[in-house]
């Protein structure tokens, strides 16, 4: 009995050091090709399916990344990175990386919680094709597997232009544009889903649709939409909110701090303003 309790703590600590010493790589990528068009966004799906508990560490996301032996690290571009001194992110990528992944503090318990390493990639440029991958940098080192993107040319890109702030009873048009080659028509649409009259004409090459209408204080923060009739990728929608900026109207004065409106000297007298505008009020006469 005590041989064989012996020849089991000998079996057990062998396993312990090879897990130690070779560790399996945690942070899987959804392999195969991204296909991705121009101007839209396109999200690089990346798992960790092992614990990783290393508070000190830091990770970057890389584009195209080649092994310099002499240098034992990669020569890659970044595109994402939790430690910008030590790997900057390429100004190619600057704001158009998002991290959607899950807190690197829950990737402790990565077995349970199955927590992400996810990024989206938005604004995409037919440049941005190419393999990405994820790098940990910590008391031990992991790269994934690469992942490719294709990112196809827009047939259909699309501006959207209108004023931003505008004044009560003001004429307001909106413009969504695209390419004349796009085999969609343009078109505008507000929040409230309902269809409201339009014109889409030819100009310079483009095809535009315009929208006018005069603006009241009900139309305030009003997002209005472009994007091609048969659209079906939500990032491909551009998007402008109307401020509309109007006179005070129903205003009302309350007092407290008196009785039957009367105060007694010395005492503190609240006086509260209560009025429907844009900008609110900020300076009151007596």
């Amino acid at each position: 009995m005590e041989a064989q309790t012996v020849t089991w703590l000998v079996f057990l600590a062998l396993i312990k050091h090879v897990s130690t010493s070779d560790p399996k790589n945690p942070f899987k990528v959804e392999p195969g090709g991204l296909p991705a068009t121009e101007g839209s966004c396109s999200e690089i799906k990346c798992q960790v399916t092992e614990d990783v508990d290393d508070p000190d560490a830091y990770w970057f996301w890389m584009k195209d990344r080649r092994w310099v032996k002499s240098d034992e690290d990669y020569n890659t571009t970044v595109i994402y990175s939790t430690n910008t001194l030590t790997r900057p992110v390429s100004p190619d990528f600057a704001n158009r990386v998002k991290y959607i992944g899950s807190s690197s503090s829950s990737w402790r318990n990565s077995y349970w919680s199955k927590p992400l390493c996810s990024i989206l990639i938005c604004d995409l440029r037919t440049s941005d094709s190419g393999k990405y991958s994820l790098r940990f940098v910590g008391k031990l080192k992991w790269s994934s597997e690469e992942v490719t993107l294709n990112v196809e040319v827009n047939r259909c890109p699309l501006t959207f232009e209108g004023p931003a702030v505008v004044v009560e009873s003001d004429e307001v048009t909106l413009t969504c544009s695209t390419s004349s080659s796009c085999p969609s028509k343009p078109h505008i649409q507000d929040v409230t889903q309902i269809d409201r009259t339009q014109a889409t004409d030819f100009h310079q090459d483009k095809k535009r649709t315009t929208f006018s209408f005069r603006a009241s204080r009900e139309d305030d923060g009003k997002v209005f939409s472009c994007q091609t009739q048969d659209n079906t990728d939500k990032y491909l929608i551009r998007n402008i909110t109307v401020t509309v900026k109007y006179k005070p109207r129903k205003t009302s004065i309350s007092v407290s701090g008196s009785s039957d409106n009367q105060v007694k000297v010395g005492r503190s007298l609240t006086l509260t303003c209560d009025t429907d505008a844009n900008p609110a009020p900020t300076t009151y006469f007596s």
